[in-house]
């Protein structure tokens, strides 16, 4: 009799399990549905806009302007990037290697020095526009459509691009199947199944939600993508800025997956001129994909 309060728990958490899993499965499948609705609406009226001889004042589908930077610039920023990511990351093995040597790098720790990085990053693009007297509003398209539309359209794009990336992401895990070679996940992944912790979850949110997203479409989007533009034409830019975009995660099952989502993002952009989009588009896409991992934490929790 006293084994029978511990069964009822079990048979109970076993229900409590099956229904999450339910409404995760129903709620994955609804986000494939409407994103594949969302991108058929989208590529339409993009291919509509495209086709059109004579298109409509202000309704031309390519709103990037031109930027008052140059390639040479370009070249700086870049050079900038890459500065900012050695010495950083360098920086941190050498203090945390003089305080306790043989030191394994804590996730955490990781979160801490990538944070580190992109707001030295985001703080270095804001003082090269400053200093050549750019408006940040006037270059990034702040001025182009209203905040709350802007906004709107980045989750509008997040829907429709979720299917493509899924099966870019399933793709890419078929072919290491076929090739018989070992999928790793995301360091990030790992950390937040090794990872309880509240406060550690709330930080990496903060992080993949805000920080990275700025930080990044201000270079890749932002910069990068309209100077490219201006020389080699709107999709080559595209292209190139999303292989980068793929590239710089070094992280290789990611590097498709994460072109899809690039080259999402650049038409985002482009779809209403205000950098806001492409920005609210890479937030919801990362709280998309961190809330259904930690869901599946949840669900395994719950096992008997």
């Amino acid at each position: 009799m006293g084994k029978f309060p511990g069964r009822s728990r079990m048979i109970a958490n076993v229900f409590i399990q099956m229904a999450a899993i339910h409404w995760l499965g129903f709620a994955v499948a609804l986000l494939f549905v409407a994103g594949c609705w969302a991108a058929w609406r989208i590529g339409r009226r993009m291919w509509s806009a495209c086709t059109q001889e004579n298109p409509p004042t202000g309704g031309s589908v390519w709103r990037v302007t031109d930027k008052p930077w140059t390639l040479p610039e370009l070249g700086m920023m870049t050079g900038y990037v890459l500065t900012v990511m050695v010495g950083v990351w360098a920086l941190a093995g050498t203090v945390i290697g003089m305080i306790q040597p043989g030191y394994e790098p804590d996730p955490l720790i990781s979160l801490v020095v990538q944070l580190a990085m992109y707001l030295a990053l985001a703080l270095g693009f804001t003082v090269f526009l400053y200093r050549r007297q750019y408006s940040i509003r006037s270059v990034f398209g702040l001025d182009q459509s209203y905040p709350v539309r802007a906004i709107t359209d980045g989750l509008l794009f997040c829907v429709a691009i979720l299917p493509v990336v899924a099966v870019a992401a399933w793709g890419t895990r078929w072919v290491y199947d076929i090739l018989n070679m070992e999928f790793h996940l995301q360091p990030v992944v790992i950390w937040i199944q090794e990872s309880p912790s509240k406060s550690a979850r709330l930080a990496l949110i903060g992080y993949a939600m805000v920080v990275a997203p700025v930080a990044e479409e201000m270079f890749f989007r932002g910069i990068a993508y309209p100077t490219l533009k201006q020389h080699l034409g709107v999709w080559p830019a595209m292209l190139t800025v999303a292989f980068v975009f793929g590239l710089i995660h070094f992280h290789t099952p990611v590097l498709v997956p994460l072109f899809v989502l690039g080259v999402g993002l650049a038409l985002a952009y482009e779809w209403t001129g205000s950098l806001l989009t492409p920005i609210a588009m890479h937030a919801a896409f990362n709280g998309l994909n961190i809330m259904m991992f930690l869901w599946g934490i949840e669900l395994d929790a719950t096992s008997p």
